[in-house]
């Protein structure tokens, strides 16, 4: 068995509204000549009601038992009473203990009384010889009651969470504590060197690196497009659908160039999912190459395998061997592979060879680890971490 010091809370559900015990109060009830009292089986004695909690408490006593008793002996029966002081509807969890003679003789935990049901108690509490015998204080039966209510948490407003996307967001709004200032064409752009750091860190560094006193001017990059790239780095929030779609290559080239790695995958996720054909699938794999895109590159690669009759009839195939070589002989080596059933078409290397670039990178993001760079580095990162 487990010691429970081992053991690790990760969540904690709550149902309903907490409560709280409150504090242990102490009433005292004295049934003087005890021994005279009416003790046939049902005659019952009360006490006074007495103030404690809120509530009015009183103990109803019946010396010689009551019609619930048991009947082999003369037993005595006591009970707690709660009643609300304006008559209101309740309903109480209480703790409470009987105390006779200093020495506790029944207790019960958790019991509630309501408007209903409105006493708790023992039909047997003791035999009456036994109270005679042993319990009784000059003349008298002190009982003495400890009682403890639970009460409702009062509700306390506490702020919110704080929404640091809709924060981050103003301040690129605002420019608020900004530190540094882009020029993008016709346009000025501020922003804060901090958001830099953990966004787009090639950014921060150019900023580092300039001989300008916090003003960069960004060439060949279109004011909306470095508009809609500062969003995403203050607030992870993609352009709307369209937009983006008609912008992925900019952005993902301009990802790229001052890695963000989270926007530039999404990008490229977005090439991949939208606009791959026979025209295009040999321009989107130079691009994969360029802008080092190993689920473009993948995606295109098994384009081009499973469509080579097609692919290789285009122009853009007759293109390709002119202008990049490498890339057409990695093409051919892959439809060979393929058509002779040797090995995969993106090869990688040991372990999560099988993989394809999603589930490395899903692996890579599990173990905290960087989720960019080509398949082979991808692969590296992932055995080197499982070495260590």
């Amino acid at each position: 068995m487990s010691n429970s010091k081992d053991q690790k809370i990760v969540g904690i559900a709550k149902v309903g509204c907490a409560t709280i015990r409150s504090p242990k109060h102490t009433l005292c009830f004295e049934f003087h000549h005890f021994e005279k009292l009416p003790h046939e089986r049902g005659d019952e004695t009360n006490s006074p009601y007495l103030l404690c909690h809120g509530y009015l408490w009183r103990l109803l006593l019946y010396p010689g038992g009551n019609d619930k008793s048991k009947t082999e002996t003369i037993q005595t029966s006591l009970f707690l009473e709660c009643k609300h002081p304006e008559n209101k509807k309740y309903e109480v969890e209480t703790k409470y203990a009987f105390l006779v003679g200093g020495r506790e003789i029944a207790s019960s935990k958790g019991r509630v009384f309501k408007s209903d049901s409105q006493s708790r108690g023992w039909f047997d509490f003791r035999e009456r010889q036994d109270i005679l015998e042993n319990y009784i204080d000059d003349l008298a039966l002190i009982v003495k009651v400890n009682i403890e209510i639970r009460i409702k948490a009062e509700e306390m407003w506490t702020p919110s969470k704080r929404n640091f996307r809709n924060e981050l967001l103003k301040m690129l709004q605002t420019g608020k504590d900004s530190d540094v200032t882009f020029i993008v064409g016709s346009e000025k752009f501020t922003a804060h060197r901090f958001i830099l750091s953990w966004s787009a860190p090639d950014l921060r560094e150019l900023v580092d690196d300039s001989v300008n006193d916090g003003e960069i001017t960004i060439d060949n990059v279109d004011p909306s497009i470095f508009r809609s790239f500062l969003h995403f780095l203050y607030t992870d929030d993609l352009p709307p659908e369209k937009e983006f779609k008609r912008n992925t290559r900019s952005l993902l080239e301009i990802a790229n160039k001052f890695g963000c790695t989270q926007l530039k995958i999404h990008a490229e996720a977005s090439l991949v999912k939208n606009i791959m054909n026979e025209k295009n699938v040999l321009e989107l794999l130079l691009l994969a190459e360029a802008m080092c895109c190993p689920l473009l590159k993948e995606a295109a690669t098994n384009y081009c395998v499973t469509n080579a009759s097609v692919v290789m009839s285009t122009e853009e195939w007759n293109e390709l061997k002119k202008t990049n070589l490498a890339v057409f002989a990695n093409v051919l080596e892959s439809i060979y592979r393929h058509e002779h059933k040797k090995i995969p078409i993106e090869e990688g290397i040991g372990q999560c060879s099988d993989d394809n670039i999603s589930e490395l990178r899903k692996k890579l993001e599990e173990k905290g680890l960087d989720v960019d760079g080509t398949r082979e580095m991808l692969v590296k990162r992932i055995q080197d971490n499982d070495n260590n």
